[in-house]
Parts: C-alpha cells; structure tokens; sequence
C-alpha cells in the first residue's frame, strides 16, 4: 500500500503542521507501506529518501503565499498512491491532490489544521470564499474523509455541514527522553530563574493573532493567580517580542503589574520541559494538549475567562 502525504511546506516557521506530518510520514514508514511525502519551497527543490518514506520538496511558484508548484502538480499526475493525504486548506496544492485523487479514483483525505475552527473561518472569509471557488473548486465536498485533532475540531467540520466521516486522533508526539528533559529544564532555569520555584503556564505557538495571544495575555494581566509564571515561547509572525513586550509592559504600567523580561533566543531546548498549565484556543480544557509532556498536564482555553488563568510576570522567547 502506498500513501501520499502533502503539506504545503516543512519549514518549521511555518507552525506545527510542519513538524507533525512529518512525524506522521515517518511512522507511517515504520508500517508494511511505501510512504511519499511531498512539500514546496520558496527556492530549490530537493530530495531525500529514508527506507520506504520518499520525500520530495518542489519549488514553489510565485505568488508564493498561495504555494502553486508547477512541478508538484506533474509529479501528482503520475501518483500511483492508494490513499491522498493533505493537510491545511486555502492554497493551491489542495487542488493537485484533489485532482490528482480524481483522477485515480483514490480516497482523499483532509486535515484542516484549525482552519475550519469558528474564528479562522470567519476570519478573511472573503478570501476564503475566492480561495475555496478558485484555488480548489470542489474540493472539500468531494473529501472522502477528514482528520481532526480533537472533538472540538470534528464538531466544527460538522456544524459546517459537511456530512463525511471524521477521524479523531491528537498529532503524535515524541516524549522527550530523561536526558533531554533534564538538559531542557537547566536551560530553562537559567533562563527563567523564577521558573525553578513558581508554577509555569506554557504557551508555545507562533506569534499570530489567530492563535489568541493577545486575548491571553489580557486574561492573565486580569485573573493570574499570583504565584504563576507565564512562559510565552513561539515564533514571531504577526507579533514579534518586542511587540508583545511593549503591549505587556503597557498593560502591566496600567494595572501596577511587574514587565517581563525579554530573550530573543531563535534557538532553545524544548520549553515543554517547563509547562504545567497549557492555554490552548479550542481544545477543552480536559483533553490532553498534543505536545504537553505528561498525560495529567491541564490545558486551559481562554474561554475560560473566570477560572483563574493569567500576569505576565514571565519572559516572552523567541525560538521553537
């Protein structure tokens, strides 16, 4: 059997669609199948192969915000897969794979990737409307099924109104080993001393509005239990540190609040090493977040607005 896994791109800036699928390929290498998986890039191309997972990385054509990849699109014309994967929506290489499943008459799957959430749905609709009628016309309602990361996700494909079958299953996630657990944590310490002795609430994401990072930072300056340190840890996109910083700094002056302080690190060990309490925007606030280290680690949505989450009194980091 062989299976086709497409991302728009691997690039880790790009969040963790990036990662996680391709952590999916692997294990999915590991079984009796023959794995492709295939990406674009905003330059050269290129190749690699490990075992039975083939992956193969094409230029990305301009405009690059939408990914077109002329040399993605013939090398789905000639896919032999019994199954098309793609993840995200909105941009051109959901029409390859689409056509491509057509013309093969092979199932397609689709992972939003949050994107059919409430919030990002609405957001630019305008633009998701011409993207869905021009950049893949036909495409979600011919999806043979669906991958969703958790209940809430699967409710909001269905409120949506489309009728095809749903699979849950949380991003796999590879547990940091003992070493590498204890190395992230002395960084961590010496990084943030007043995360040895203060419980942590962890958010590590990228730097975007869609991912509420403001709407948080207002909930802790307004309902932070005092002992508890916020660890902001992503990658800027919308928002960069300082940005951040200034806005924390700008609240904390008006509510009497301690500023944070600032490390543009573009490299770091893992932060979940240092994660309690995880605030996430849809998951509910008692299923398990798929990065927190340990089965019992409690996520928090910022729905929450009265049940004690947040003040910055922790540093915001750049880096993965």
């Amino acid at each position: 059997m062989r299976y086709c896994q497409i991302v728009p791109s691997l690039e880790t800036r790009h969040g963790g669609p990036s990662k996680s699928v391709l952590g999916l390929a692997t294990a999915l290498a590991r079984t009796p199948a023959d794995v492709d998986l295939f990406a674009t890039v905003a330059g050269e191309g290129w190749k690699s192969c490990q075992g039975t997972l083939r992956i193969e990385v094409f230029r990305r054509d301009w405009p690059l915000r939408i990914c077109p990849s002329a040399g993605l699109k013939r090398r789905l014309a000639d896919e032999k897969a019994s199954v098309i994967h793609h993840h995200s929506l909105w941009l051109r290489t959901l029409r390859y794979a689409h056509q491509s499943a057509m013309r093969g008459r092979v199932p397609l799957v689709l992972s939003p990737r949050g994107m059919m959430d409430p919030w990002a749905w609405r957001h630019h609709s305008w633009r998701k409307a011409i993207a869905r009628a021009l950049l893949h016309p036909g495409a979600l309602e011919d999806v043979s099924g669906w991958h969703a990361t958790g209940e809430d996700e699967a409710r909001s494909i269905r409120e949506l109104g489309f009728r095809q079958p749903i699979c849950v299953a949380p991003n796999g996630v590879a547990a940091l080993s003992d070493a590498e657990a204890v190395n992230a944590a002395e960084h961590w310490r010496r990084l943030v001393p007043s995360a040895s002795d203060r419980p942590v609430a962890l958010f590590y994401s990228r730097f975007h509005q869609k991912k509420r990072l403001i709407e948080l930072l207002d909930l802790w300056l307004e309902h932070a239990p005092k002992d508890w340190l916020l660890l902001v840890v992503g990658i800027p996109e919308e928002y960069t540190p300082s940005s951040v910083e200034a806005y924390v700094m700008r609240a904390g002056v008006r509510r009497h609040l301690p500023s944070p302080a600032l490390s543009d690190r573009q490299s770091v060990p893992p932060s979940l090493a240092r994660g309690k309490l995880w605030p996430v925007d849809r998951r509910g606030p008692c299923e398990r977040r798929s990065g927190a280290r340990h089965r019992h680690d409690p996520v928090v949505r910022p729905q929450q607005r009265r049940r004690g989450l947040v003040r910055p009194m922790g540093p915001i980091c750049q880096g993965p």
